[in-house]
């Protein structure tokens, strides 16, 4: 799972090593600029690890995380909006920044967030 911001080519890079061994490699997308909403679901048989990279530890689906059997994490962080009355602003954000998106209005999400 890729980060805000950006989209599944940031897995590009990994695609060529991982047919070398045999890794069946999956991309989630969010959705941003020219992808589609993209979701993933668990092969049955093998290991199952994450990539997750920069807010990706945030959006990744619980129900994926919670079946993997490794997780990596890719200049990743543990929380992303702070405890208590100093993360509401930027909850107040990520809620617009949400309804811009489900909306389908980018120009307002570039406006919002310039």
């Amino acid at each position: 799972m890729h980060g805000w911001g950006s989209d599944q080519r940031n897995w590009d890079a990994f695609e060529p090593h991982c047919q070398q061994r045999g890794w069946p490699l999956q991309r989630l997308d969010r959705g941003y600029g020219r992808y589609p909403e993209q979701s993933a679901s668990w092969l049955p048989q093998g290991r199952r690890a994450l990539l997750l990279s920069s807010l990706g530890s945030q959006l990744v689906p619980s129900d994926l995380l919670q079946q993997a059997d490794a997780v990596v994490l890719l200049a990743s962080f543990g929380r992303f909006v702070p405890a208590g009355a100093a993360g509401r602003p930027l909850q107040q954000a990520l809620r617009l920044m949400d309804q811009r998106l489900d909306a389908g209005d980018l120009l307002g999400l570039f406006a919002d967030f310039r």
